[in-house]
Parts: structure tokens; sequence; C-alpha cells
């Protein structure tokens, strides 16, 4: 869904790991992702972008097929009027505006549509979302943005453990802020909120609230290519999720994670640019100390134990200027679980892709990851009866993309995904197959 990012950033020294780089003039990049997933993303720093451009209206049909858009495996029980295939049929409208008033920059868009499954019509349901805010500029030194966001769908994902009828809403706001000097030194930081809500009630048990801090430092010159300094802290609550602690009272689960990172990118030649860095993080449950209850007024106390690791991020990113793009990207983090029956989990990934353009208009691109997701503190629901404790999920895909213009574009892809999962009872395999169009007019495309 579009507004899964947030419009106003956008990567400086790889592209997103859903797909490959801009294939050239008129040619937008293609993402390609499992269902709804996010595209993986690297450590380059970010930069302010830009919407401007007056009013735009877009018009789109997306055609999505599914060999398993329940995300179960081959043992999961056959129920009446229930299909493990399906065909999700998505028209849309959308609506984008930004205007420059000076040195600032205002910026708006909305979508309205509609999800309908041919095999499980229950699932049927409406989807939206909005998405505004202000990119910023104080004289030659200093930007940023104020935005927010927020959208609502039927749920999607690939580490789901079933895809059950649960509209899933998400609703983000923050502001960044960025200032640089004459010798290189770039300071700032940023501060956002986060929700999420769930409405069916089997799933209510994963409402996650969060608020991040993010200071930078950095210092760059176009010799050396640029160094960062940066740290975050995200506090996670689960509002609906409630907890005895060791004192007897309850309070919503959660966590806290800390992260510090050094980080290097540098463009080579034009063509080549690269991006890595190292980072410690540590994981803090809140509360530490609680109670288990394994009977009726009989608890037994368990303390949850922080854990401190290494991450990393690498991303190199390949674009020969006229034809072929190329990037890898790989990382490990920690992050709060809000699909997954977990307090936490330790992600590790890493892909790549590959694109060629055919001429002006028509690009092709493949690409494969893998991604391990190791739950910390699992809990049992009504959709995991087992504990969930690891996920590896590898994934390959080629798609084909047309767009002659601003006016229109015609973009697909077939993937294939295999879910090994421990307990194998949430193993899973799919074959997907996406078709895309649009149609719009007025301001950029």
């Amino acid at each position: 869904m579009a507004f899964r990012k947030t419009a106003v950033a956008c990567a400086t020294a790889a592209s997103l790991l859903g797909g490959a780089s801009a294939y050239g003039q008129g040619l937008p990049p293609i993402v390609s992702t499992a269902g709804d997933d996010s595209p993986i993303e690297n450590g380059a720093l970010s930069a302010i972008g830009s919407l401007v451009g007056g009013l735009r209206i877009d018009a789109s049909l997306n055609t999505l097929y599914d060999s398993n858009l329940l995300r179960v495996g081959d043992s999961f029980p056959a129920r009446p009027g229930l299909s493990k295939s399906d065909v999700r049929i998505s028209p849309a409208v959308t609506a984008s505006f930004g205007k420059a008033i000076g040195r600032q920059e205002f910026f708006a868009s909305g979508n309205v549509g509609r999800d309908y499954f041919i095999n499980n019509s229950n699932r049927n349901r409406n989807n939206f979302g909005l998405n505004g805010g202000l990119n910023w500029r104080l004289g030659t030194r200093c930007s940023g943005d104020v935005s927010g966001r927020f959208s609502s769908r039927q749920q999607l994902f690939s580490e789901i453990s079933i895809a059950s009828v649960n509209v899933q809403e998400q609703l983000s706001y923050g502001a960044s802020a960025i200032c640089r000097t004459a010798t290189g030194i770039g300071f700032g930081g940023s501060v956002r909120r986060a929700t999420t809500r769930n409405d069916n009630p089997d799933r209510v048990a994963f409402d996650t609230n969060s608020t991040s801090f993010s200071p930078q430092l950095s210092y760059g010159n176009p010799s050396l290519g640029q160094f960062s300094l940066s740290g975050s802290f995200n506090q996670a609550r689960y509002p609906s999720r409630f907890i005895i602690t060791g004192a007897g009272a309850q309070e919503p689960d959660g966590v806290d994670i800390m992260s510090g990172r050094f980080g290097y990118q540098r463009g080579l030649g034009g063509r080549l640019s690269v991006n890595f860095g190292v980072s410690y993080f540590d994981v803090t449950p809140k509360p530490a100390d609680i109670i288990v209850p394994i009977a009726p007024g009989i608890g037994i106390p368990v303390s949850r134990e922080s854990q401190s690791n290494l991450g990393y991020d690498v991303g190199v990113s390949y674009d020969s200027g006229s034809r072929l793009t190329a990037d890898i990207t790989g990382r490990k983090s920690a992050q709060a679980s809000i699909n997954v029956g977990a307090q936490y989990q330790v992600v590790q990934a890493i892909a790549g892709n590959i694109g060629y353009r055919l001429n002006r208009a028509m690009a092709v691109t493949s690409g494969i990851s893998y991604t391990q997701r190791d739950y910390r503190n699992s809990f049992s629901s009504i959709e995991e009866p087992a504990l969930r404790l690891q996920d590896k999920i590898s994934r390959i895909f080629a798609g084909l993309s047309y767009s002659p213009g601003t006016l229109y574009s015609v973009s697909g892809d077939i993937s294939y995904q295999d879910r090994k999962s421990n307990p194998d009872f949430y193993s899973f395999k799919s074959f997907a197959a996406t078709l895309r169009l649009r149609a719009g007019f007025g301001g950029r495309g």
C-alpha cells in the first residue's frame, strides 16, 4: 500500500530493496513484495524528498493471484467456505497535491479503494489512506519535515500465521530536522509516534503504540564520502495485552529498544554507491519481572532478561546510466512484533535485485530475498496456539514494467515464496502473480 512508506523520505545511496532502482526517464522503479509486505531498507542516510507539482489524479487496478493467500501449511484443516488460493482485485483512486510557497513545500495525498476477494468474499473490505505534511527549509543549512500518514486495509503479510479477516489501521506522525555546516558537519534528529489497531477481536492483543527518538551526527565531503553516528530509542507498548507484574499489578506488555550505529556511505564514479553500518542494540522487556498464571489463582514468577547484540546493514547499488541497474542489501536489527505472538523480533535479511531497461518505456527486473525472524518472549493466541520461535522466508521474483510516460503504466510480476517455520506447523509455500494498471493526469507522474 502506498502509505506504508513515508512519502518524504528517499534513499540517497541505494534503492529500496523490494525492487531495483530507477530505470530512466519516464520509467518508475518496480517494487515487488509479497502481499502487502514493506520493502526491506538499507541503512543509508535519508534526504528530504519533494511532491511539488500541483494536483495529480491516478486511477489504478491491481490484481493479485496467490496460491496460498491464507498463509497456511499443508496440515491446515480444510474449512467450508475457506479457500487457500484466491484472487484479490483492488481498484483505487489516488489524489496527490504539492505546492511550494517560498522555500517551503506543502504536500498531501489520499487514496480510496476496495479489495475484492474472488474465493473468500467475506474478506472484501474498503481500503484508504491519507498522507500529508510540510518539507521546510531554514536558510541554506537547515531542512526537515513535519508529516503524518494513516492507512486502513485488510491485512495480507508474510509473517502472520493465517490471513484472517482483519482490517489493520496504522497511524504515524512526527518531525525531523537536520542542519549542515560549511565544514561538512551535519546534526539533527527525528521523533515519531506510531499506532497499529486491529478490528478482529482475536488480534487486538497485537495492537501497538510506539514512540521513537533518533538523534544523528554526520560528517562528509565529496572525496571522503559521508560518515554518520546515530542512535535510536523506541518505546513500544501493547495497550490491549495486559500482564501481571512481579508486584501483582496489571500493566500493558511492552519493550524498549535502544541502538547506536556508526555508518559510512559514498558514491564511486557516479554509477556505484555503497553504504554500510555497524550497530549495537539493547532490548529490555517492560516490565521485566512478571507472574505467569498456570492455574486459577496460581502463578509462577518469571524474569524476562534483556538482550544485547551487534547489528549491521549494508547496501551496494549500481546504475549504468543507460540500461542496467543492480542492488544488494542486508541488515540485522531488533524491532517490536506487531503481527506475530511475540514481544519483539530479531530480524536478519538479505536480498538482491537486477533490472534491465529494454527501451525508453520498458524494463525487466528480477530479485531474490531471504529473511530470518527470531521471535523473543513468544506467547500463544487463538490464531497461534503453538509458540512461534522462528521463520525463515525465501522469495524469488521476476517482473516487467511498461511506462511510456506519465499518462499510464502497466507492470506485473510472478514470484515464489517459501516460509520454513519453527514449529513446522506454520510453514507454507505460495506462488503469486500480480498485474498493475494505472492511468492518471496532472502534476508529476
